[in-house]
């Protein structure tokens, strides 16, 4: 299996655990949430699909991290109310373990391309891959521990760059 195919399969498997996931989410907006990540991990297949016919990616980026940020924003006026199961917040540590890995893969594989166009759209993933593990850690931290989470003053806890 190649690179390109590797990747197409993880993204699959990532897209499909996120729609799982969507199914089973106590609350619409973590619904919502789930299957714009499943909707991130399907134009990222699309991304290294046309990598591997040797098409030219020119744009990478999204707004995931915006979403993000007013996904947990709605969620703040739900959370004490929302019971969520004991092992919730780890389900969504999986998440984090998904993309930590998907990170580190793109980024091995930038690392090893002789292709400049290759490597810039895989450590442009990799980026988009960080951003991901960044919204899961983020929603673990606010299940695993609620009350504190929306009592610090700067309750969003997803870093800028």
């Amino acid at each position: 299996m190649n690179i390109y195919e590797f990747a197409v399969e993880f993204e699959r498997e990532h897209r499909e655990y996120y729609l799982e996931r969507s199914k089973k989410a106590p609350t619409e907006h973590m619904k919502k949430l789930f299957e714009e990540m499943a909707e991130e991990e399907r134009k990222h297949e699309e991304i290294v699909l046309q990598l591997r016919a040797e098409k030219v990616v020119e744009e990478v980026e999204s707004d995931i991290k915006e979403r993000a940020r007013d996904f947990f924003r709605k969620m703040i006026d739900e959370l004490p109310e929302l019971i969520f199961p004991e092992d919730e917040a780890e389900i969504y540590r999986q998440a984090v373990e998904l993309e930590r890995k998907s990170k580190e893969f793109y980024m091995e594989q930038a690392e090893k391309s002789d292709l400049p166009h290759v490597r810039r759209v895989f450590q442009q993933l990799a980026e988009e891959e960080r951003k991901h593990q960044m919204i899961m850690e983020t929603l673990a931290e606010m299940l695993d521990r609620p009350k504190s989470w929306v009592e610090d003053a700067e309750w969003f806890h997803m870093e800028e760059y």
